[in-house]
């Protein structure tokens, strides 16, 4: 037996969970609009650059969260497939090659704008003598839009491209499965809506790109914040100056932890236990969703601490809404 239908969730427990992704997005709709207005009100002279890339985060953040809160997907490991649970689902069975590639599009953007915004921060301790200085700065300055859509057609062109070339024909794959273990035929009446991402009855080599993402990244990141702080301790800028970009270095290695604990360790446990012969991927990958869907208002809420002009931003904007309460309850009070 492939994948047996006591591995899923209940129905009770699929319920709950397209209820709390439909929730949870709508939480992070309002924090991250209140996130964005807060920036946009503190950003300063001096960090104006590097906002644009924080609120360029955030939104493709915000973009992945749409895309998967709409999917509601349950992982069908050990097979290569996935299951739609969500409002996309109808799209999803219908244009599976179309979803997929909005998909790693926008895990592209985003994956672009964490590693552009990580690489500004060690150009910003670049000293101005070195000889690729004016080159980066052109390139991290005059043309960071520029520099961000040729950064994710390159992560796009590198995912995408393989997943397409072997993306299977769905309802080939679907009679092989069936061929294959006749009881999968529940959980197709069950949840119709799943589409499969390589040919064949298991995962085998298809996630090895993605694993090795998963390592390699975290490391790089890892690299760069401690390259970059001891950059910064060298330094002979002025006091001043140091201490701005070692408010921006907190803020990054926060942002990196929470990236860490609510998707790479979340992405870990989902990847590498079944891969080690752990049952029930599809209740562990519900799981680890729950987990990734609080990543996204984690970010922004340390974000508006640890950066203090925008934290100050945020007790003006409480400071503000407390003081006009007061004052329309006396105009109701006078009426």
């Amino acid at each position: 037996m492939l994948l047996s239908p006591d591995e899923f969730p209940s129905p009770e427990a699929l319920n709950f969970y397209v209820v709390y992704c439909q929730v949870i997005f709508c939480v992070t709709t309002i924090v991250v609009i209140f996130t964005l207005v807060v920036m946009t009100i503190s950003s300063t002279q001096s960090m104006r650059v590097y906002h644009y890339y924080l609120v360029n985060e955030i939104v493709w953040s915000y973009l992945c969260d749409a895309i998967c809160s709409g999917s509601a997907l349950i992982a069908m490991q050990p097979l290569p497939c996935l299951a739609f649970l969500g409002g996309l689902s109808p799209f999803a069975s219908s244009q599976p090659r179309v979803i997929a590639a909005v998909a790693i599009f926008i895990i592209s953007g985003r994956s672009a704008a964490i590693c552009l915004q990580c690489f500004y921060r060690v150009f910003q301790s670049v000293p101005p003598q070195m000889s690729a200085y004016r080159v980066l700065y052109r390139l991290f300055n005059d043309y960071v839009v520029l520099a961000f859509l040729v950064f994710t057609m390159i992560v796009f062109a590198t995912l995408w491209v393989p997943m397409s070339i072997f993306f299977p024909d769905q309802d080939q794959q679907k009679q092989l499965l069936l061929d294959t273990d006749p009881t999968l035929q529940t959980i197709y009446t069950r949840l119709p809506h799943i589409i499969c991402f390589a040919g064949g009855t298991r995962i085998g080599g298809s996630l090895t790109m993605a694993i090795a993402l998963l390592i390699l990244i975290p490391a790089i990141g890892i690299f760069m914040v401690y390259l970059l702080y001891r950059q910064l301790k060298r330094s002979k800028r002025p006091e001043k100056t140091i201490h701005l970009h070692l408010m921006l270095l907190r803020s990054l290695a926060i942002q990196a932890f929470v990236l860490f604990m609510f998707i790479v360790v979340p992405a870990y446990i989902l990847i590498l236990l079944p891969m080690f012969g752990m049952r029930s991927a599809p209740k562990l990958s519900m799981c680890c969703a729950v987990v990734y869907f609080l990543e996204t208002n984690m970010e922004c809420l340390m974000l508006l601490w640890c950066v203090k002009p925008y934290r100050e931003g945020c007790l003006r904007v409480f400071r503000i809404g407390k003081a006009e309460i007061p004052s329309l309850l006396v105009r109701s009070s006078s009426n």
